[in-house]
């Protein structure tokens, strides 16, 4: 047991210093849960309300997990209560890395683990006495230390078996939907359409390219083509104002070139053409937000746009190089990884 007794020293450095290194993990462990939700179910997979030594963290905590469990965003203005508010939220969501959860986890529920492993210590002492066999209290005891050092891998490997139920199920329901309406949002573009069966649900593409390479005009080419076949879309532009969008709507849906419309050397009979298709587009069920660069603005009005319209089926958002999100230093590659991770989770959410 001489590694396990050098992990058992690890954790247990002089009580001041734990105490500290304590206080900072629960504030690190809070911050991370708040900035990026995908993390909660590997926090709660180890940590417990028990864990934090105060009882205000402690509430914050459930109240984190509450969220969570409903299926409600877990943000700055759904945790705002009590002792905890606004300004000290985002405080607190400057703590940590989310990708260094599993060791504030591991730190702030360090105490009770370490008592939990003496316990099956000394469970597994009396076994070995006992037994001639060790072999089954020493897996015994392998199998809790892996429980503890290796919680934030993921849930474990499955086998093949468990993986077909799983497809089949899913399989099964996806066939079950298509009896009633459509599985995915068609493109209207014929090889991804064909080739991907559309965008299905809880799906998110990232589309790149180099600048004028035409990301926007293929962003609202299917945003058109899904709405004109009854879909419901939202569109979030960094960049363009709504008249500008309108604009190419209306250029893409007439045919005539939106250069005219730019310009202003559109003739009386192309006039006559764009105002009856704007009457058309108007009736369209697209929702459109401009000109918004701060991600927590966005994805809050996304949030409640979900809420208000639970048929809301497609979300463009153009483009992700103008959106700001704050993290720890301010890092441009964590703020792209919050977005991005977040706004997985947001596609995911029903």
């Amino acid at each position: 047991l001489l590694c396990l007794m050098i992990w058992f020293n690890r954790i247990n450095s002089g009580p001041n210093e734990r105490l500290m290194q304590a206080l900072e993990a629960e504030k690190a462990l809070l911050g991370c849960m708040i900035l990026d939700g995908s993390v909660i179910p590997r926090v709660m997979a180890i940590a417990q309300v028990g864990d934090f030594t105060a009882s205000e963290r402690q509430q914050l905590f459930q109240r984190i997990l509450d969220l969570f469990e409903s299926g409600r965003p877990v943000d700055v203005v759904t945790l705002s209560s009590g002792a905890w508010k606004p300004s000290a939220l985002t405080e607190l969501a400057q703590y940590g890395l989310p990708s260094n959860v599993g060791a504030y986890a591991l730190q702030v529920a360090g105490q009770r683990l370490t008592e939990e492993l003496r316990k099956q210590c000394a469970e597994t002492g009396k076994n070995l006495e006992k037994s001639a066999d060790h072999s089954e209290s020493i897996r015994d005891l392998e199998s809790k230390i892996q429980a503890v050092k290796g919680f934030d891998q993921g849930p474990g490997f499955s086998g093949m078996g468990l993986v077909m139920v799983e497809a089949i199920k899913e399989a099964e329901v996806v066939m079950e939907k298509a009896k009633h309406g459509t599985v995915s949002v068609p493109t209207g573009l014929r090889t991804i359409d064909r080739g991907f069966g559309g965008l299905s649900y809880g799906e998110m593409w990232v589309v790149a390219g180099r600048p004028g390479m035409g990301k926007s005009s293929f962003g609202l080419t299917i945003i058109l083509n899904a709405s004109q076949a009854g879909h419901e879309c939202a569109l979030v532009s960094a960049e363009a104002t709504n008249g500008q969008v309108g604009r190419r709507l209306l250029s893409m849906a007439s045919g005539v070139p939106l250069v005219k419309l730019r310009s202003g050397t559109i003739d009386a009979g192309e006039m006559r053409v764009v105002s009856n298709m704007s009457e058309k587009i108007a009736r369209l069920p697209i929702h459109t937000m401009d000109l918004f660069h701060a991600w927590d603005k966005i994805k809050a009005e996304l949030e409640l746009l979900k809420m208000r319209r639970p048929q809301l089926a497609l979300i463009v958002i153009d483009y992700l190089g103008l959106l700001s999100a704050p993290v720890p230093r301010g890092e441009r590659y964590l703020e792209i990884g919050r977005i991005s991770s977040e706004a997985k989770i947001l596609a995911n959410t029903q």
